[in-house]
């Protein structure tokens, strides 16, 4: 099921951006075929698009998950996801990335999604 979320501005309460979300179960994404991952992207985010969304992310149990920035159907990122549920790099203390995200681009021909949900 699809959920709307906000990110508020911490000194006045105000909406800086929304993004919708959706729960999955990573085993399931990492096995489906190309074609219906680039269905089922263009589908949902394509949906959040036409509804003014800042993003879409796919949430997994982990963690982790894939994120459309801008809801653009062609492109995502998988990492952790951040405070914003934002597939971002990781960093140590120190601010050295210690993960980065990676990047997925769905206009390839192969994505193997099972690789890269490690």
């Amino acid at each position: 099921m699809l959920k709307t979320e906000y990110v508020y501005d911490k000194s006045n309460g105000k909406i800086l951006a929304e993004y919708d979300y959706v729960n999955a179960d990573k085993s399931l994404v990492k096995n489906m075929s190309d074609d219906s991952f680039r269905e089922f992207s263009f589908y949902i985010v394509g949906h959040s698009g036409k509804e003014g969304r800042d993003w879409m992310t796919i949430n997994f149990d982990d963690g982790t998950g894939i994120t459309f920035p801008k809801c653009m159907t062609g492109i995502c990122a998988y990492g952790t996801l951040d405070e914003n549920n934002m597939a971002a790099d990781t960093q140590d203390q120190n601010g050295n990335v210690i993960k980065k995200v990676v990047t997925i681009n769905l206009n390839e021909e192969k994505i193997n999604l099972a690789k890269v949900l490690k």
